[in-house]
């Protein structure tokens, strides 16, 4: 990989240092994106899956009238096209936020892998099934949580990836985010956005300056946003420390609907 964290420090429960060195041999150079730019635009054919060392990226989608909305939020470590390799194109459109880094792995070299390395060539499929569990979360963040619950949830699940590769401390993470963004990310207008942040920050739970999030409150962010992370499918290390983070965990105690009754 490039300069920026590796594949054995973004999926340690995947990857080894040797597979990292395997796979880097196989990349191209990197390539660096300036802020606001467009990685990848909607049916665009891709030949390439981005890995991002470095910087934040989205995927977004807009109506008809240009609204746009973001579909997810791509920190350093994650693969932001990987779909492609089996679809060779998206659906959707990639900008970056910030001054971005990623390295480029071509789709034959990762086609040759599921004879050559299979179990690097399953590794890749399970981060892609990973990422449609963060995706799903997302419709259910939008389409179940309202207010600044919404945006708190947002916020806990951006620390919980973070803090989990490493790349932030209990107190807050940089977030290239501007209040219109965050309307984007969680379906609320920016102004409605603006109304939720400055209730978070009065109240003591978190606040966005800067381009960083200060985490006033950790647990409180979490207890608003009513956040759960058994979907990031987080190594256990991970696990454990959020656990011990964030209070037991509603995701280990949490209360379970009941179940439907039988139809009849």
């Amino acid at each position: 990989m490039s300069a920026g964290i590796s594949l054995d420090q973004s999926y340690p429960n995947l990857f080894t240092p040797e597979d990292q060195v395997f796979v880097r041999a196989l990349e191209d150079d990197p390539v660096s994106i300036p802020p606001r730019h467009a990685l990848t635009l909607r049916g665009e054919p891709l030949s390439h899956a981005a890995y991002l060392t470095s910087g934040f990226a989205g995927r977004f989608r807009a109506d008809w009238t240009g609204r746009r909305q973001l579909l997810s939020l791509h920190i350093p470590g994650d693969f932001i096209d990987l779909p492609s390799f089996m679809l060779f194109r998206l659906d959707h459109d990639i900008d970056s936020f910030n001054a971005i880094t990623c390295a480029r792995l071509h789709h034959d070299r990762i086609a040759q892998m599921r004879v050559t390395m299979p179990h690097l060539y399953d590794c890749f499929w399970r981060i892609s099934l990973m990422d449609s569990a963060i995706q799903r979360y997302w419709a259910f963040r939008v389409g179940r949580l309202v207010g600044r619950a919404r945006i708190a949830n947002f916020f806990a699940e951006i620390f919980a990836r973070m803090f989990a590769r490493k790349l932030c401390g209990t107190d807050g993470f940089t977030l290239p985010l501007t209040q219109a963004d965050i309307g984007e990310a969680c379906g609320m207008t920016p102004v409605h956005a603006n109304r939720m942040l400055g209730e978070l920050r009065e109240e003591g739970t978190c606040t966005l300056e800067n381009g960083r999030l200060v985490i006033h409150d950790l647990r409180l962010l979490a207890s608003v946003g009513q956040f759960e992370w058994d979907y990031l499918y987080l190594p256990p290390q991970a696990e454990a420390e959020l656990a011990d983070l964030l209070g037991a965990g509603a995701t280990r105690q949490r209360r379970r609907a009941p179940a439907p009754a039988p139809r009849t």
